[in-house]
């Protein structure tokens, strides 16, 4: 359509353009804007359409067969300034314009909105309100987004069904469309379902850019300081190795490990609310930070000094010493959206290689920690692309060499702490030949002799926490179980140091986010390796290890994670291997269209079986009378053409051949009436057809002159196949 048609008056009413046509397209089109309302980036601008909108449609129903030469002059204008609003809002987001796309398909819509005088138009509303739900799926992160999707579905499924039948000139009923829509309805969401929980998902993210939040300007003072909303300043004080009261007053709103120091003697439960989620290649541990030095009750930093390191590009590119530098693996990317406050701590895996912060500078402390200017808000957003050193046991198993010095005076330094927490670790790593042995001994002994706790009274006496876990309670938190190993190992010579963090949570099958909480706070520990770096290892049990969620990596099966959260919720069933075996990427990128194929394939059958029952023994030889006669007759001429039904090819043939009469009406009423004759009337018909090939026989060559025909063969369900005549 040419720019002086688009301008010209519509032709006439179109009989099924109703009221309430409009209004399904209408409520479709309002749901998708309004699901993409929900989400954080677009509330304000979503429903100020969604408000337009309406309005726009009562405009189009009103003046759908008035002039509309100066009204779409007016939307002409309309679009183009808000074409060239969004060429500036996409220079402020230049690496990430996702955000202004959707401000400028939203307006979009709004103008066409008040534009709809023929039903095409409505079909394009309908395609822009699924193109709202794709751009509602890409940003969202909750489960419930699932529902509305089901919803969108359903309106959806009315307005098309209205939609075809008022192209088709008719008005239906509201409560008719909706019934049929109904039943369309339901098994487009079941086989939807099925679909998604049957489709194995390949590891990896496919993203063009890495989402970060609108930057912020840097504070006037930002020393590297740790800032936690949960332990604000003065609500610590210094760790004191005699002293029998904690250091902290617990808050169950935030962990008491992202702060410069950790009091293994503070008791309390978490609360379990939400604290972010996180989009990421692979699930790893999600590291704050790490503390050196151990003084009999807990953990402190004994080098406060930070580096900082700005960038005026998207990535902030931070450096380490040497020692933090091990073998890289491939990389992790992620993204983490954080939903409640958090200290300044910018979490990601071991170790960040670029950073994708909101803020041009971050600080860098003496143990590859990162940390913000500004403690972490709700509906912040950054990414982190990390390199992780997970070196396989047999790399670890012949690690050799010295300890740098200034490896070995800040991770073997130990208080004095009671010479049975050394005998005890000398006894376990006696007799094992290398450092790593040494290491999953500790690891397994901690595991199999100690129990995870979160309900464990108060310490009941002054002394090294260390030495009372081991020795008297037997069982506590997870600081507990990294405390024990990373003294443990000091007492033998190998350096480790204690870690708090995140775990990767839990993962969630609708959204595919790793949905943190603040119960998966965690501590963990890592250990030194000549030649090879800092390795984490899971001193704690139950937990999983960081071999683990390097081989979860793979891929992921939706069906048994479904398994494994219904397991959960029902209690005692096993944790099934989720992980995709090695090159099942190839197979995971067919399975959909595999597994779509074979739906399609069954729901044939089944419709078949349905519509086509099965056709007795007798009926099969009628098939097989009528097949031998069209195959005579095509061998002297008489062929039945492609476009031909049974009783228009023998009203040609019967008034040469009368014997064709009869036997195609057996066949008519088997192959549609369902009805087999009498075994005695098969008999005449096999009769009827003998003599009709003696008279051929004897007529030689058809007098219609036609040359012969292949013959092509009739199935009982109405296919063809090779040897007799349709």
């Amino acid at each position: 359509m040419d720019l002086r048609q688009w301008f010209q008056d519509q032709g006439p009413e179109e009989p099924g353009d109703t009221p309430w046509v409009r209004l399904t397209v209408l409520g479709t089109v309002l749901a998708g804007v309004l699901i993409v309302s929900l989400q954080e980036d677009f509330r304000e601008v979503g429903l100020a359409s969604a408000t337009a909108i309406a309005a726009g449609y009562w405009v189009s129903w009103r003046r759908r067969r008035a002039p509309s030469r100066w009204l779409r002059l007016v939307l002409s204008l309309v679009l183009i300034a808000g074409f060239l609003r969004f060429l500036q809002a996409l220079q402020d987001t230049v690496y990430d314009p996702r955000i202004p796309l959707v401000h400028l398909f939203l307006w979009l819509q709004v103008v066409h909105s008040f534009d709809l005088p023929r039903l095409k138009d409505l079909r394009y509303s309908l395609l822009s309100a699924l193109t709202f739900m794709a751009v509602a799926a890409a940003f969202a992160r909750e489960g419930t987004f699932g529902l509305t999707l089901v919803l969108f579905g359903g309106a959806a499924t009315v307005a098309l069904v209205a939609l075809h039948l008022a192209a088709a000139g008719q008005r239906p009923s509201p409560r008719w469309a909706g019934r049929w829509a109904a039943r369309v309805g339901v098994w487009v969401v079941l086989a939807g379902a099925a679909l998604f929980v049957l489709t194995p998902r390949p590891a990896g993210l496919r993203v063009y850019w890495l989402p970060v939040s609108t930057r912020l300007p840097m504070p006037p003072r930002f020393a590297g300081q740790i800032i936690n909303p949960a332990y604000p300043p003065g609500a610590q004080n210094a760790l004191q190795t005699a002293s029998a009261a904690p250091s902290t007053v617990y808050n169950p709103r935030g962990y008491f490990g992202f702060s410069s120091q950790v009091d293994l003697r503070v008791r309390g439960r978490l609360t379990h609310h939400l604290v972010m989620r996180v989009r990421a290649t692979r699930p790893a541990l999600w590291r704050g930070l790490a503390f050196d030095e151990y003084t009999g009750v807990g953990w402190q930093m004994r080098d406060d000094a930070v580096r900082y390191f700005s960038t005026m590009s998207e990535a902030i590119t931070p450096f380490y010493p040497i020692h933090e530098r091990g073998a890289a693996g491939p990389d992790v990317v992620q993204t983490f959206y954080v939903e409640s406050a958090q200290p300044n701590v910018i979490f990601g895996a071991y170790l960040p290689r670029e950073v994708y912060y909101p803020t041009s500078t971050i600080a860098v402390d003496g143990y590859a920690g990162l940390r913000s200017p500004y403690a972490l808000q709700p509906g912040m957003v950054y990414s982190v692309v990390s390199q992780p050193n997970a070196p396989p046991p047999a790399a670890l198993q012949v690690a050799a060499g010295p300890i740098p010095r200034e490896i070995a005076d800040r991770y073997l330094r130990l208080p004095a702490v009671p010479a049975r927490v050394r005998d005890l670790a000398r006894q376990i790593t006696a007799d094992q030949p290398t450092a790593y042995d040494k290491v999953m001994a500790v690891n397994r002994f901690l595991w199999a002799n100690y129990a995870y706790d979160l309900n464990i009274p108060p310490q009941a006496h002054s002394g090294d926490a260390v030495d009372y876990f081991l020795f008297e309670v037997r069982r506590g938190y997870c600081e507990f179980f990294a405390s024990a190993m990373a003294v443990m190992l000091r007492a033998v010579g190998i350096p480790a140091r204690f870690v708090t963090g995140y775990t990767p949570g839990s993962y969630n099958i609708i959204t595919g986010y790793y949905e943190v909480h603040n119960t998966d706070a965690h501590a963990w520990v890592e250990v030194f390796f000549p030649g090879v770096g800092w390795v984490e290892f899971e001193p704690t049990p139950t937990f999983e290890t960081p071999v683990a969620l390097v081989s979860s990596g793979a891929g992921r099966w939706p069906v048994l994670d479904l398994a494994h959260s219904v397991g959960a919720w029902v209690g005692g069933v096993p944790r099934p291997s989720l992980a995709l075996p090695d090159g099942a990427g190839t197979a995971a990128a067919a399975a959909p269209g595999a597994l779509g194929a074979l739906g399609v394939l069954v729901f044939r059958a089944l419709r078949r079986r349905r519509r086509e029952p099965e056709i007795p023994r007798i009926g099969q030889e009628v098939y097989d009378i009528y097949t031998r006669m069209c195959a005579r007759l095509a061998r002297h001429g008489w062929t039945r053409g492609p476009a031909q039904t049974a009783g228009e090819f023998a009203a040609l043939v019967v008034p040469r051949f009368p014997e064709v009469a009869p036997v195609t009406d057996a066949f008519c009423h088997v192959r549609y009436g369902r009805a087999a004759p009498p075994a005695e009337d098969v008999a005449r018909l096999r009769d009827l057809v003998v003599s009709l090939e003696r008279r051929l026989a004897a007529a030689g060559s058809s007098a219609a002159g036609h040359p012969p025909a292949a013959p092509v063969a009739l199935s009982p369900n109405g296919r063809r196949r090779p040897g007799l005549p349709p």
